[in-house]
C-alpha cells in the first residue's frame, strides 16, 4: 500500500517564484481558490515538494485538499488504478462524487442543469453516462443519491 510521507523538499526556484506569482495574483483578484492534490503514487521528491508548496499555498491562506491524506478518502490502489498515476473510471467517479459534495457542503454555488445557457453540459453528461453504463454494467444516477 502506497503510504504518503510528511517531508518536506525544498522546491526549484522557478517552481517557487510561479507559485508564489500565482498566489499573488489570486490575492490581488480576490479569488476563492482551492487547491487539490490529486491521489496518485508520487515518489519522495515530488511528495516532499508537495508538501513544500502546500505549506506555502496555506501561508497565503488558501485550502489544499490532499487526496492523498484525507482519512475519509479510501481509494484502492489495485482495483481504482488505470496506471500508478491515473485512476480508471471507479477511481475518477470515486474521486469527483467526493469532490463534488465537499463543493457543495462548503460553497453556495449556483446549480446550472437545465439551464438553457448550461445545455451542453447537460447533453455531455447523458453521453457520460451511457458511457459509465457501458464500463461498468452501472446506472451512475445510482451513485448520486446524497446529492
Amino acid at each position: 500500500k502506497y503510504v504518503w510521507t510528511y517531508d518536506k523538499m525544498q522546491m526549484p526556484k522557478n517552481n517557487k517564484e510561479s507559485l508564489e506569482d500565482l498566489l499573488n495574483y489570486i490575492n490581488n483578484k480576490k479569488l476563492n481558490v482551492i487547491f487539490t492534490i490529486p491521489i496518485r503514487q508520487y515518489d519522495r521528491n515530488i511528495n516532499g515538494m508537495l508538501n513544500t508548496a502546500t505549506e506555502i499555498i496555506e501561508d497565503y491562506g488558501y485550502k489544499v485538499i490532499n487526496f492523498n491524506t484525507l482519512d475519509n478518502f479510501d481509494i484502492n490502489f489495485n482495483n481504482e488504478f488505470y496506471n500508478e498515476n491515473h485512476l480508471n473510471v471507479y477511481g475518477a467517479t470515486k474521486y469527483t462524487l467526493y469532490f463534488s459534495k465537499y463543493l457543495k457542503e462548503k460553497y453556495d454555488l449556483p446549480d446550472h442543469r437545465n439551464d438553457k445557457d448550461y445545455s451542453s453540459w447537460d447533453s455531455e453528461y447523458e453521453r457520460f453516462k451511457e458511457s459509465f453504463k457501458k464500463l461498468t454494467n452501472d446506472n451512475f444516477d445510482n451513485l448520486l443519491i446524497d446529492f
